[in-house]
């Protein structure tokens, strides 16, 4: 799809059941729309009452265009918004966050650079937290290198003191809709956790020039009830061996050894994502043989006590909480009712 020389920024918006959250997005958004920047709504088979608010929005602002598609994932949904964008950049909000109230303006401040990259900060925010929009940031950032951004994702570390960027996150940042394009970068459909992390390589892998912002332009709200985070995935280990497979073949297809033991770091977490969201997760009704012999496989037929040496002889384990250190070292080692004991109290 060629650019619409007129808009500069598309904004996707991928949506599923957010009639309780999806307001307070597109309230933070329309304020502060102009003539060259749209706004991409994607239903993705929403069940709620969410196209209430969508009509209301897109009648009142001609830049708030709204698509329906069957229910298919996030990942679906965005590459949806991605087949309809027209702006020469492309950044993401997720239907129960919320933007500052400055948001576009310094987007359009830092796309004159003309880079194919720009970060800005986000805050992690609760139910109670008020919009504030008082987020003028004027330090000077340090210089980061895309290898340094590549570290960070697979170690959950921010390599910039005292500022808050996600790297991991598709949100939060702002991409030249040719990167993009021109590299075929689309959002692995077969993978319904840390999709925007394989994205997000991708596009690091493509990308020349990049823009640090200081500003907190972007509000992440994660913690209700309904959040994906927090839901029972009965087909984690599933998603876990696609997700490696696909991190697998990025590291392949751009030769990037020196990443493979940041990567052997990052699959350890396998372990503690499979004991919170699917074997101990409070909705799984399995008996306690079940889960026990299942775990015993996933264990015994996976690749995570090379992957743990790997990474041990990296000395990237300090990476990790002693608490996490000690769930895989029992996992890896099977010690399945210890396990159970200490999952109830932490989780």
């Amino acid at each position: 799809m060629k650019t619409n020389n007129n808009i500069m920024l598309s904004i996707i918006i991928p949506v599923y059941n957010s009639f309780i959250y999806i307001e307070r997005c597109l309230n933070s958004l329309a304020t502060q729309l102009t003539e060259n920047c749209e706004v991409i709504i994607v239903d993705d088979g929403s069940k709620d009452n969410s196209r209430i608010i969508y009509n209301k929005y897109s009648k009142k602002f001609k830049q708030i265009t709204t698509f329906y598609k069957i229910n298919g994932g996030v990942s679906s949904a965005r590459n949806f918004g991605l087949t309809k964008a027209k702006g020469k950049y492309i950044t993401f909000v997720d239907s129960d966050d919320y933007v500052s109230n400055n948001f576009i303006e310094k987007i359009f401040e830092e796309i004159k650079s003309d880079s194919d990259l720009i970060f800005f900060q986000y805050n992690s925010d609760d139910v109670n937290t008020i919009l504030n929009n008082n987020n003028n940031n004027n330090s000077i950032l340090p210089e980061i290198s895309i290898s340094q951004i590549i570290k960070s994702v697979f170690t959950a570390k921010e390599p910039i003191k005292n500022f808050k960027y996600n790297f991991r996150a598709v949100w939060s940042k702002v991409i030249k809709r040719e990167i993009i394009y021109s590299n075929n970068i689309t959002f692995p459909e077969n993978i319904s956790y840390g999709e925007d992390m394989i994205f997000m390589l991708k596009v690091y892998s493509n990308v020349k020039s990049k823009k640090i912002n200081a500003n907190i332009l972007y509000h992440n709200f994660f913690l209700h009830e309904m959040s994906a985070t927090n839901k029972y995935k009965p087909d984690m280990i599933i998603t876990l061996k696609n997700q490696e497979e696909s991190l697998l073949e990025w590291i392949k297809n751009y030769k990037y050894s020196e990443y493979e033991s940041y990567h052997a770091l990052y699959r350890l977490n396998d372990i503690i994502l499979i004991i919170k969201y699917d074997f101990f997760h409070k909705n799984n009704t399995e008996k306690d043989y079940e889960k026990k012999v299942r775990f015993k496989n996933f264990i015994n037929s996976s690749n995570y006590k090379n992957y743990y040496q790997i990474a041990k002889n990296s000395h990237l384990l300090q990476y990790y909480k002693k608490n996490k250190l000690l769930f895989i070292f029992m996992a890896i080692n099977n010690y399945y009712f210890l396990i159970k004991v200490l999952s109830k109290i932490r989780y």
